[in-house]
């Protein structure tokens, strides 16, 4: 049975639920796999909690990840970025808000860089904008990404690496950032948190552009065979979503700065690694080595392990992975639901 992540956040001395007690808190992009997790935690723990999510395609906001928040008759408000000034007035009540509203999306915004613009850039500099007009004291998590780093040249990569993406995704995310720091002031406190590959119950499994890991546990889990470009060697930050909830809500607890960029870096699986771990869950389950694409080889950004220093000393947090647990637990979750997911 899988452990709640309420449960896991107590087990050590590091994290009080009374931390959030007293807080009124927002969540954007609420209804997909991170922001859905998050949602559940903070379900138990907040003094007010109200869901934002748009319920764009391919997002990977679903119903059925927000059956612990409508049973608790949580206000879900089905509503985008881009239309705040038809719903904003709710943030003149929050004390902090989790910024998840992201589609990622690497190959498709090549595809379409201007739509990833407005879905990944655009969207950011008109909810900055909104909350500075609203002239009062926020606390801002957003979610950025690893992929800002593109194909790092050092290991561990820390936050002050050049940035270098590869994709309009990446770039845009960066942009976002940058509308973050330049609206960061004495009354607006913004963290831009930039973690890694990241699984477990309830990420999306279904239409294009699911990720790496998210298609080698389709493919377990609907009998075709795991495909890996080269000898799958390369190595991937990996974390299971419990242990990023529990380094977003210690970040929230104790970011003050006007700004700051912070990242969560999982540990270093291989992409082979990975597959067979799911071999150990789903023993037919079968890899087939391809050569990398000639309309992939422009975004491969090689080995990214980050540097967690910050993360570590600054947040107290520390990455952790039972890779064959945090597998079983995953797949059991969709084998449970498949109709939802797959």
């Amino acid at each position: 049975m899988r452990t709640p992540i309420k449960q896991s956040l107590n087990d050590g001395e590091n994290h009080k639920m009374n931390a959030f007690k007293n807080k009124k808190t927002l969540i954007i992009g609420g209804a997909g796999f991170i922001g859905s997790h998050l949602a559940d935690f903070l379900s138990e723990s907040t003094k007010k909690l109200v869901i934002v999510d748009a319920f764009i395609e391919n997002s990977g906001a679903n119903e059925k990840n927000l059956s612990v928040i409508q049973s608790k008759n949580i206000p879900i408000i089905r509503k985008n970025l881009h239309d705040i000034e038809s719903w904003g007035e709710i943030i003149a009540d929050m004390d902090l808000i989790f910024n998840l509203a992201s589609l990622n999306a690497h190959k498709e915004s090549m595809q379409n860089p201007f739509l990833d613009y407005q879905r990944n850039a655009a969207v950011h500099l008109n909810f900055i904008r909104y909350c500075r007009s609203l002239n009062r004291p926020l606390k801002i998590i957003f979610t950025s990404t690893r992929s800002v780093y593109g194909a790092a040249g050092a290991h561990p990569t820390k936050e002050t690496a050049q940035t270098q993406p590869r994709d309009f995704y990446s770039l845009h995310t960066l942009l976002a950032e940058h509308y973050y720091r330049l609206s960061g002031h004495e009354r607006i406190s913004v963290c831009c948190v930039r973690f890694s590959n990241t699984f477990g119950p309830k990420m999306r499994l279904r239409g294009t552009d699911i990720g790496l890991f998210g298609e080698l546990l389709k493919s377990a889990l609907t009998g075709h065979p795991m495909e890996i470009y080269g000898t799958g060697e390369t190595l991937r930050d990996t974390l299971f979503v419990d242990n990023l909830i529990e380094g977003l809500a210690l970040i929230a607890e104790k970011h003050q700065e006007p700004f700051r960029v912070v990242n969560l870096g999982g540990i270093g699986i291989s992409i082979l690694q990975f597959a067979k771990a799911i071999q150990n869950t789903v023993p037919d389950a079968s890899v087939d080595f391809k050569a990398l694409p000639e309309h992939l080889k422009s975004i491969q950004v090689g080995d990214v392990i980050l540097d967690n220093t910050l993360a570590v000393q600054e947040y107290h947090w520390t990455p952790k992975l039972n890779l064959n647990e945090a597998l079983r637990q995953t797949i059991a979750f969709y084998k449970n639901n498949r109709e939802f997911y797959l």
